[in-house]
């Protein structure tokens, strides 16, 4: 749960939530969901002091496993990101032990009223807050937490796949099949949350993959 992309704000910011079409627009350059370039906070429905604002967009190095995850999801594979949001990665601290880029987006933007960010929930601060996303307008806005995790329904959820190497035509290995049997079942799935601290595949879900191990 707190490795989930998460949208954030500065906490003077009022914005309730956003759409993956208006992430696409603040975040990349072409606009593959149809909502252009969004640049500043007024294109967002803000009046007043907000509307002139200039949006200062914060994220990992694009190159990065987080940030591909983000461009698939939200900028459609998309390559060309927002020329000016600022990139982090890992970097040494002022007591020379390594920050983790994720720390370093959040601690940024705790300084930047018009800025947003794509972080994680375990570097949250009390000048940041998450804001919950929705999958389009005529969705309801859902916060990231372990239920929307499990159940999908948050948009930027991510999934840990497995792979078998099974030649075309050919039949999967009893071993194999009995491997993914086991890390599809109840207890597999037990087994994995306590070791790996990821959270588990919701019923729905685990039964439909079970229907591919054949």
């Amino acid at each position: 749960y707190d490795y989930a992309h998460m949208i954030f704000v500065h906490r003077d910011n009022p914005i309730k939530g956003l759409t993956l079409k208006q992430l696409d627009a603040i975040f990349g350059e072409e606009g593959r969901r149809g909502g252009g370039r969004v640049r500043r906070w007024g294109a967002l429905g803000m009046g007043g002091a907000w509307k002139a604002k200039p949006i200062q967009p914060y994220g990992w190095r694009t190159d990065v496993d987080f940030a591909l995850f983000f461009r698939e999801r939200v900028l459609e594979g998309s390559h060309r990101w927002n020329g000016s949001m600022k990139e982090y990665e890992h970097a040494p601290g002022p007591d020379g032990a390594q920050q983790d880029h994720g720390k370093r987006i959040v601690d940024a933007l705790a300084a930047d009223p018009n800025g947003i960010a794509i972080s994680n929930i375990r570097y949250a601060r009390p000048e940041v807050r998450a804001i919950p996303i929705a999958w389009d307008a005529g969705h309801p806005f859902v916060e990231a937490t372990p239920q929307t995790l499990i159940d999908r329904s948050y948009p930027l959820v991510r999934i840990i796949p497995a792979y078998v190497d099974v030649a075309p035509g050919q039949a999967m290995k009893p071993a194999q099949r009995e491997f993914l049997r086991f890390l599809l079942s109840r207890e597999g799935q037990r087994i994995l949350v306590e070791h790996s601290g990821y959270l588990p595949l919701g019923d729905v879900f685990r039964k439909r993959e079970l229907e591919k191990v054949k």
